[in-house]
């Protein structure tokens, strides 16, 4: 088990970072909002569309659950929402500033995402907050596990 917690935590030290020359994004969070238009996906040039024709708009503070069946794209969808894969077909937005020239950090920053895979390390939940920091910042770990509503686990 301690290895399959290491290799994860080797696999996300050594990523490479992304860095684009316009990444500087901000605006006023209320008026936040992110657009999905005619997004379509593939894995591979000769593979099977797995979604398209997707729209989807979401307001500052909106909540959304995609569900449905194993396997119809559910946790590849939040992928391409979150600019972790790139849309095959189609363009993904934040106040109809497509992202993929700016603002994939500012994007990242106002969504969370739960898949499938997702796991815990072996610790408490202010260690996986804080991803075992020494001197963690108490205050900002609570509220972090305020808006993932597992403030009373700490």
């Amino acid at each position: 088990m301690a290895r399959v917690h290491l290799e994860r935590l080797a696999e996300i030290l050594t990523e490479e970072p992304e860095t684009k020359a316009s990444e500087i994004f901000y605006m006023d969070e209320k008026d936040f909002s992110i657009q999905l238009h005619q997004i379509g996906y593939s894995y591979g040039n000769d593979e099977k569309q797995l979604f398209s024709n997707v729209d989807l708009h979401v307001e500052y503070g909106d909540r959304i659950i995609i569900y449905g069946t194993s396997g119809t794209g559910k946790s590849t969808l939040l992928k391409v929402l979150s600019g972790v894969y790139p849309a095959t077909e189609g363009k993904v937005s934040i106040n109809g500033r497509d992202v993929s020239y700016s603002g994939l950090r500012y994007l990242r920053s106002h969504m969370a995402s739960v898949l499938q895979n997702d796991y815990l390390f072996k610790g408490s939940v202010v260690d996986n907050i804080t991803f075992f920091d020494r001197s963690p910042n108490l205050e900002l770990a609570i509220e972090c596990a305020k808006i993932a509503c597992v403030h009373d686990e700490i």
